[in-house]
């Protein structure tokens, strides 16, 4: 079995060529016992190289119970939550909040 990383480090730690350092291996000694059950051997490849595996990673898997939960919000309870948040936070100068809001896109939208 072969295993492809873009970890380079992975490599030097998991070289059956090199002897690993004690705390590192005092570490990763779980997972050295687990990898040794098996014959394989580590191979590295370039994250730009790894394009299957990065679309891999972005596909949903499930629903997500967070997302979820801010979708039931409706905007009047984010506007709400924004207003009470302006009540909440009272710079001594008003012009930093207004300069600060400022950079931030979301909050330009919303204001």
């Amino acid at each position: 079995m072969i295993l492809v990383t873009d970890h380079k480090p992975l490599l030097a730690i998991f070289s059956s060529s090199k002897s690993t350092p004690i705390l590192v291996a005092n570490r990763l000694a779980r997972w050295a016992n687990i990898l040794n059950n098996y014959d394989y051997d580590i191979e590295y490849r370039n994250t730009k190289d790894h394009a299957n595996v990065d679309v891999l990673i972005r596909l949903p898997v499930g629903p997500d119970n967070l997302f979820d939960v801010f979708e039931e919000y409706t905007d009047h309870d984010i506007v709400c939550s924004i207003s009470f948040l302006g009540h909440i936070v009272s710079p001594s100068n008003p012009e930093i909040l207004k300069q600060e809001t400022l950079k931030n896109s979301l909050l330009c939208e919303v204001i």
